[in-house]
């Protein structure tokens, strides 16, 4: 039993227009700058579509953009530059992974594995919103392990201020795990 049903957005016609429009003019070409670009073909199909499901769910007015290439070009540079920052992150994760395994008696499962780096991907994403100052105080004191003092030198600020960043950047870790993201 098959269904000839349409997608149908909630947007206004004309958006959806404009994006139908966008994506048979530009798909073939975004397609292949990024097979070129990365050297396979599958990934480059792959953050195409991850492009246009990214201005499919854009809310600003569409049909302001005079150069669809260059604006295509950027969002996909960012979520590659986003898969890239996750990979590298699930990759240290791994590799901390395997030298934990010399103290460690269990292997985390499956699923211990996928939510560490869920976690770890959504206090990366926290910290990216905080000034830098206050990045670096976090790195410092939960990476690196330095004392509140010592981040204090290193920063070239008070203790007190120290401690303010390291509550800031707390609080917007936690804010960042109560939002629930789907």
């Amino acid at each position: 039993m098959s269904s000839n049903k349409q997608i149908v957005f909630d947007q206004p016609s004309y958006k959806n227009s404009f994006i139908a429009s966008l994506y048979e003019n530009h798909h073939y070409w975004l397609t292949g700058w990024l097979s070129k670009k990365l050297g396979c073909s599958q990934n480059a199909s792959d953050l195409t579509h991850d492009t246009f499901v990214n201005v499919i769910s854009k809310q600003n007015d569409l049909t302001q953009i005079r150069e669809p290439r260059p604006w295509l070009l950027t969002i996909a540079k960012r979520l590659l530059i986003d898969k890239r920052r996750r990979f590298l992150l699930e990759q240290a994760y791994l590799e901390e992974l395997k030298l934990s395994l010399d103290d460690a008696d269990p292997i985390p499962s499956t699923e211990d594995v996928y939510l560490a780096i869920n976690a770890l991907s959504r206090i990366s994403e926290a910290l990216e919103t905080l000034p830098s100052h206050v990045r670096q105080a976090f790195i410092l004191r939960h990476i690196d392990g330095l004392t509140q003092s010592a981040i204090g030198k290193k920063l070239g600020v008070s203790t007190t201020m120290v401690q303010k960043y390291l509550i800031q950047s707390l609080v917007a870790c936690q804010q960042a795990f109560e939002t629930e993201i789907f």
